[in-house]
């Protein structure tokens, strides 16, 4: 198995060296007197590899360091990807608002595009019908203002529920680890948003093993990956990424599973309620629009089958879309006889897109990622309120705001609040040195240091460079957040930024 790994390796090395001589060539025989404007300036790269040691483990940080060297708008040939790297607001303007119908679709990850997912996840798939069709459905149904005034209780309780925690391990005398605290709560969240249920209790075996399988598809997710430098390796997986992604996908259909199927049954009953979340809101879209099903499925409205459960799909920043893995017979029971169609059908379009939605709901445009750092602000605000110290990696949340500042926040949360009484979310407007705090604290660290990748449609120009066509491009948030041209001492928390008219 080793000497066959080998043998693809080298193949690859041959086909990518004959790759690179071919793009030379082509450079050599262009026209050195047009007046075209020319690619960003960036670090010269190295043969076959191109610019790739120049990233690090914190790719941020050191593409942050090459702009101060050659300017806002950088290029790099990462393996055989030309990248344009933009680390400025008025670039990053052009890239998001001038130029944003060139650069709307996505550069989609070598392990996004395990089975086929990256062509049903929304984050991923071309801007086209179907993508404002779904985006339709999560504006209506997860976004709404509506909707989240309705989950503010939701979100309310499991904040809650995470304070009562911290002040248990406390009382303890045990270690937090905030990272994961802030992880179970995001997840209980969202299902609890989207199935009514949590889906990180610590008391289920069940859950634990969800919640762990979750945590180890974005480890993975989050791992430098071959494919994504040199397509010729996506197919060959050399790092297991795709396979130890799908395995993890695999543990946490089954509990999606069960738990479509379940809903689907209870809804069955003439006296069932419905529920206020996304999977019973999906499932009557699904019945309000049977009258498009065709007439195959329209036959089947009172057909009697066997079977066991409902596919599910999930999706997150790295989503499995996989259909072709098996056949789960018995949800098409439920399916046809309330909706005149088979749910877990395989073969069925609506299905597929069904079952997409109602797991991409779940993990959504990095819900699962950012929304922890969100809930570590919120949590830091809480425990403040209350006098607790709270330490992250064993140093003192003040390091980031100083005794003085925690004073004064502590003053305007008893002013306004009261002592011991919890902050509730519609306190927030009338606490502007907390808004002040939350916003230099994204500032500083911005839930995404690397906005998901662009590809350019056609060759654009961006402050006065050309990006060229199939290039991908990144928007340096964490650069932008500390650019001394925008920001006085940039590299220092100041609240005062944030306060006083018009900031």
């Amino acid at each position: 198995m080793d000497f066959f790994c080998m043998g693809l390796c080298l193949l690859s090395f041959f086909w990518i060296t004959i790759q690179a001589f071919n793009s030379l060539a082509k450079r050599s025989k262009s026209n050195p007197n047009s007046t075209r404007p020319v690619l960003p300036p960036g670090p010269k790269p190295f043969p076959i590899i191109g610019n790739l040691l120049e990233l690090g483990n914190k790719p941020h940080l050191s593409l942050t360091k090459l702009s101060q060297i050659y300017g806002p708008v950088i290029t790099l040939q990462l393996g055989q990807v030309t990248t344009v790297v933009v680390s400025s607001s008025t670039a990053a303007k052009e890239v998001l608002r001038t130029h944003d119908q060139f650069l709307c679709n996505r550069t989609v990850p070598s392990a996004v595009r395990a089975c086929d997912m990256g062509e049903h996840s929304l984050p991923w798939i071309p801007a086209s019908a179907k993508w404002r069709s779904l985006r339709k459905i999560f504006n209506s149904q997860l976004f709404a203002v509506k909707v989240l005034d309705a989950s503010k209780a939701i979100r309310h309780k499991k904040v809650q529920e995470l304070i009562a925690d911290v002040n248990a391990s406390k009382v303890k005398g045990n270690a937090i680890e905030i990272g994961r605290a802030a992880f179970s709560t995001t997840l209980n969240l969202l299902s609890r948003t989207m199935f009514s249920m949590d889906l990180a209790d610590p008391k289920s075996e069940t859950t634990k093993e969800f919640k762990e399988t979750v945590w180890g598809l974005m480890e993975e997710a989050g791992k430098p990956n071959l494919g994504d430098y040199f397509p010729v390796l996506g197919k060959l997986d050399p790092q297991g990424i795709q396979r130890r992604m799908t395995n993890h996908f695999l543990k946490m259909e089954q509990l999606f599973d069960q738990i479509i199927a379940q809903r689907l049954e209870s809804r069955k009953a003439h006296d069932y309620i419905t529920r206020d979340d996304m999977l019973d809101a999906l499932l009557s879209i699904s019945e309000v629009n049977c009258e498009e099903m065709d007439k195959n499925k329209m036959e089947h409205l009172f057909l009697i089958t066997n079977g066991n459960n409902v596919h599910g799909k999930l999706q997150s920043t790295t989503d499995i879309y996989r259909d072709r893995c098996g056949v789960c017979p018995h949800g098409g029971l439920l399916s046809h006889t309330m909706f005149s169609m088979d749910l877990a059908d395989p073969r069925s379009e609506t299905a597929k897109e069904f079952k997409d939605i109602v797991l991409e709901e779940f993990i959504m445009t990095n819900g699962i990622q950012t929304t922890p750092i969100s809930i570590c602000v919120w949590l830091f605000i809480t425990m403040t309120h209350i006098q607790l110290q709270l330490y992250w990696n064993g140093q003192s949340l003040s390091y980031y705001a100083t005794q003085k500042k925690l004073s004064k926040v502590q003053e305007e949360l008893d002013q306004v609040i009261g002592k011991g009484k919890p902050v509730e979310q519609s306190d927030i407007v009338g606490l502007p040195y907390l808004q002040a705090i939350i916003k230099e604290t994204f500032r500083l660290h911005p839930a995404m240091q690397l906005l998901l990748p662009r590809k350019a449609e056609e060759d654009i120009e961006i402050c006065g460079y050309i990006v060229p066509k199939g290039a991908q491009v990144f928007v340096n948030a964490w650069a932008i957040g500390r650019d001394p041209s925008i920001w006085d001492s940039p590299n220092s928390f100041e609240l005062e930024r944030f306060l006083g008219v018009g900031n």
